[in-house]
Protein backbone atom coordinates (compact mmCIF):
# COMPACT_ATOMS: atom_id res chain seq x y z
CA UNK A 1 0.00 0.00 0.00
CA UNK A 2 1.80 3.72 -0.95
CA UNK A 3 -0.59 5.56 1.00
CA UNK A 4 1.63 7.46 3.74
CA UNK A 5 -0.54 7.65 6.50
CA UNK A 6 -0.81 3.83 6.17
CA UNK A 7 2.95 3.48 5.98
CA UNK A 8 3.40 6.08 8.94
CA UNK A 9 0.71 3.84 11.38
CA UNK A 10 2.49 0.38 9.87
CA UNK A 11 6.06 2.05 11.01
CA UNK A 12 4.74 3.29 14.16
CA UNK A 13 3.45 -0.21 15.28
CA UNK A 14 6.34 -1.97 14.32
CA UNK A 15 8.46 0.58 16.84
CA UNK A 16 6.11 -0.03 19.98
CA UNK A 17 8.68 -1.03 22.72
CA UNK A 18 5.84 -3.24 24.28
CA UNK A 19 3.98 -6.17 23.27
CA UNK A 20 0.70 -4.29 24.56
CA UNK A 21 1.90 -1.47 22.79
CA UNK A 22 2.51 -3.03 19.74
CA UNK A 23 -1.00 -4.99 20.01
CA UNK A 24 -2.52 -1.17 20.34
CA UNK A 25 -0.93 0.37 17.53
CA UNK A 26 -1.42 -2.66 15.20
CA UNK A 27 -5.01 -2.03 15.87
CA UNK A 28 -4.99 1.04 14.83
CA UNK A 29 -2.90 0.47 11.64
CA UNK A 30 -5.56 -1.84 10.33
CA UNK A 31 -8.45 0.56 10.98
CA UNK A 32 -6.28 3.02 8.82
CA UNK A 33 -5.12 0.47 6.24
CA UNK A 34 -8.76 -1.16 6.16
CA UNK A 35 -10.64 1.68 5.74
CA UNK A 36 -8.41 2.47 2.71
CA UNK A 37 -8.76 -0.61 1.12
CA UNK A 38 -12.92 -0.71 1.49
CA UNK A 39 -12.63 2.82 -0.02
CA UNK A 40 -10.88 1.18 -2.69
CA UNK A 41 -13.25 -1.65 -3.21
CA UNK A 42 -16.06 -1.51 -5.71
CA UNK A 43 -18.45 -4.59 -4.82
CA UNK A 44 -20.03 -5.20 -2.00
CA UNK A 45 -17.83 -9.09 -2.21
CA UNK A 46 -14.77 -7.54 -1.95
CA UNK A 47 -16.38 -5.34 0.82
CA UNK A 48 -17.55 -7.88 2.94
CA UNK A 49 -14.20 -9.92 2.21
CA UNK A 50 -11.95 -6.63 3.39
CA UNK A 51 -14.60 -6.59 6.64
CA UNK A 52 -13.90 -10.31 7.56
CA UNK A 53 -10.14 -9.89 7.06
CA UNK A 54 -9.94 -7.10 9.58
CA UNK A 55 -12.06 -8.47 12.17
CA UNK A 56 -9.46 -11.86 11.67
CA UNK A 57 -6.42 -9.60 12.06
CA UNK A 58 -7.96 -7.35 14.75
CA UNK A 59 -8.82 -11.54 16.36
CA UNK A 60 -5.38 -12.44 16.29
CA UNK A 61 -4.40 -9.31 18.37
CA UNK A 62 -6.33 -10.31 21.72
CA UNK A 63 -4.78 -12.41 24.37
CA UNK A 64 -7.73 -13.58 26.10
CA UNK A 65 -5.74 -15.84 28.10
CA UNK A 66 -3.07 -13.36 29.43
CA UNK A 67 -3.47 -11.23 32.64
CA UNK A 68 -4.66 -7.75 31.81
CA UNK A 69 -2.95 -6.43 34.96
CA UNK A 70 -0.41 -7.77 37.56
CA UNK A 71 -1.97 -10.51 40.31
CA UNK A 72 -2.47 -8.42 43.41
CA UNK A 73 -0.68 -9.92 46.32
CA UNK A 74 -2.43 -12.63 48.32
CA UNK A 75 -4.69 -13.48 45.79
CA UNK A 76 -2.51 -16.61 44.44
CA UNK A 77 -1.93 -18.91 47.74
CA UNK A 78 2.05 -19.94 47.83
CA UNK A 79 2.53 -23.44 49.19
CA UNK A 80 4.33 -23.36 52.48
CA UNK A 81 7.23 -25.91 52.90
CA UNK A 82 6.95 -28.87 55.19
CA UNK A 83 9.08 -29.35 58.45
CA UNK A 84 11.10 -32.06 56.98
CA UNK A 85 11.33 -33.70 53.76
CA UNK A 86 9.94 -37.09 52.66
CA UNK A 87 12.80 -39.58 52.88
CA UNK A 88 13.66 -40.97 49.22
CA UNK A 89 13.30 -44.89 48.57
CA UNK A 90 16.53 -45.93 47.23
CA UNK A 91 16.70 -46.97 44.09
CA UNK A 92 17.47 -51.03 43.38
CA UNK A 93 19.22 -51.41 40.48
CA UNK A 94 18.48 -53.55 37.61
CA UNK A 95 20.94 -56.68 37.40
CA UNK A 96 22.36 -57.77 34.45
CA UNK A 97 21.47 -61.13 33.02
CA UNK A 98 24.22 -63.83 32.08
Amino acid sequence: MNDPEVQTAKAYAQAARTDVEKRNRLRAYYDIYYQRMSALATTPEIKLALKDLKASHQGSLAQPRVRPSPTPEGATPTPTPSATPAPKNPQHKHKKKK
